[in-house]
């Protein structure tokens, strides 16, 4: 394959995962356990600086690479909005699909890069037309 036609088949992969993953994202749903996502993650990272290692098991857990996303994500409300808000339960509604967006869009990077991940070791270990094929 040329070096444009790989160029052009990645600006329209990029382009496509951008319009599906991105539209709208954090306005897109939200679902009744999206809160206690929330609440785990403030409890998990309470747990980790009061040093008490058996809170950070949370029942129900979405996850420990969620759970540091979702961190992620309020931290960078926090700086994006330059408030000082000491947990998610106190953001204001109006606040919170920036807060949602914010804390989502980690996650939808981290997919990206691991579909781009994929698709490089499919296309180094068999072909491109395999990556076309598996897309």
């Amino acid at each position: 394959m040329t070096k444009v036609y790989k160029f052009l088949a990645t600006l329209t992969f990029i382009l496509l995962f951008s319009y599906f993953y991105l539209y709208k994202l954090g306005f897109e749903n939200i679902n009744e356990d999206q809160y206690r996502w929330y609440d785990r993650t403030q409890n998990f990272f309470k747990a980790i600086e009061t040093k008490d290692w058996a809170g950070t098991y949370q029942q129900y857990h979405p996850g420990v690479s969620l759970i540091y996303f979702l961190k992620l994500g309020f931290e960078t409300f926090k700086i994006q909005n330059k408030v000082n808000f000491t947990d998610f339960k106190t953001v204001p509604y109006q606040l919170f699909p920036i807060l949602n967006w914010a804390t989502k869009i980690y996650l939808v990077l981290f997919c990206l890069f691991l579909l781009a991940l994929c698709c490089y070791l499919i296309a180094k270990n068999f072909s491109n037309k395999m990556v076309l094929f598996l897309f």
